[in-house]
């Protein structure tokens, strides 16, 4: 009798935890799912603008960002987006998390709006994949290990994924670090570095955002566009030619796809591309005119406006 009580009551509670809403609340069932990210082979960081720097992802708020894609040892792999939360009017939007089977190998921005039952609503996400030991905020971080610090609920939680079947980093030649030419000191992924103070260990990877295809300069590349009838003019290759990702601009040629840039996305602020409101930002509107400069939105009290190539930029 008391082995079926036993059985029952954990009966019950394995019901009850299945049975939460699409599993978004549960931080302890997502890292459940998430496990098997641990037999990655191969590691492709996809915004490193986003990594090691201890700041909070922010920006773009309302925006979907591909962090990482992973393969695993049978082949498959996974992208892990990132939704950025955003405060308007006393209204919260929370960050969305969430790991999704990238499919046909179709690239990850393919999986934004895909269900995934591995997904978590958070308030605040900082990710790390350091290439030497380090510590962040008293917790020693070491290398070939994905680190989650996510906040929710105003409780931090950290959240590991030891990659062991990616090989170490190389540390034996001091050449690497003496250029401002991007370096591949992690398998599999693209960064810059400081050469200054080159000596110092533990040295920070940084994205310099001057570094290329800054968009206020006129250096940005473009990777996908649309004429005024929708048809490509330059076809999607984002993910092959962009070394430190890409972002959505908002155009007056075509209302249905935006055109796409190579670079850090910086949108909202002066001199850069507004940022896009989304399909989904207000209910009430079902469609906006092609010209309609609601269609983005500025940071702070900035104005919106064409630019001579049709974009719709702040200033």
């Amino acid at each position: 009798m008391k082995i079926n009580r036993i059985f029952i009551s954990g009966v019950v509670l394995l019901l009850l935890w299945s049975c939460l809403p699409n599993s978004y609340e549960n931080l302890d069932r997502f890292y459940y799912l998430t496990t098997d990210l641990k037999t990655a082979t191969n590691i492709k960081i996809l915004a490193n603008e986003y990594f090691n720097n201890d700041k909070v992802i922010t920006s773009p708020p309302l925006t979907w960002i591909s962090l990482v894609e992973l393969t695993t040892t049978n082949g498959s792999k996974y992208c892990l987006n990132y939704k950025t939360p955003f405060t308007s009017n006393n209204q919260r939007f929370s960050g969305i998390l969430k790991i999704v089977l990238m499919e046909n190998d179709n690239g990850c921005s393919n999986t934004w709006f895909k269900e995934s039952d591995k997904t978590v609503h958070i308030d605040e996400l900082k990710i790390y994949y350091p290439n030497t030991k380090t510590t962040i905020e008293k917790v020693s971080l070491t290398a070939r290990t994905l680190y989650l610090q996510i906040e929710k609920n105003k409780k931090k939680i950290w959240q590991q994924y030891p990659l062991y079947n990616i090989a170490a980093p190389s540390t034996s030649t001091p050449k690497r670090f003496s250029t401002h030419v991007p370096n591949t000191l992690i398998p599999f992924c693209t960064i810059a570095l400081n050469s200054k103070n080159n000596s110092e260990k533990n040295t920070t990877l940084i994205i310099d955002q001057k570094f290329e295809n800054n968009f206020a300069d006129a250096s940005s590349t473009p990777c996908h566009t649309k004429n005024e009838t929708c048809q490509d003019i330059i076809s999607f290759k984002c993910d092959t030619i962009c070394k430190y990702g890409w972002y959505e601009v908002v155009t007056n040629r075509c209302a249905n796809v935006n055109d796409k840039y190579c670079g850090i996305n910086r949108c909202g602020e002066e001199h850069f591309p507004a940022c896009p409101r989304g399909n989904y930002y207000d209910p009430h509107i079902k469609e906006l005119p092609i010209d309609n400069t609601a269609r983005g939105y500025c940071l702070k009290d900035l104005l919106l406006d064409w630019n001579s190539d049709g974009i719709l930029i702040c200033k």
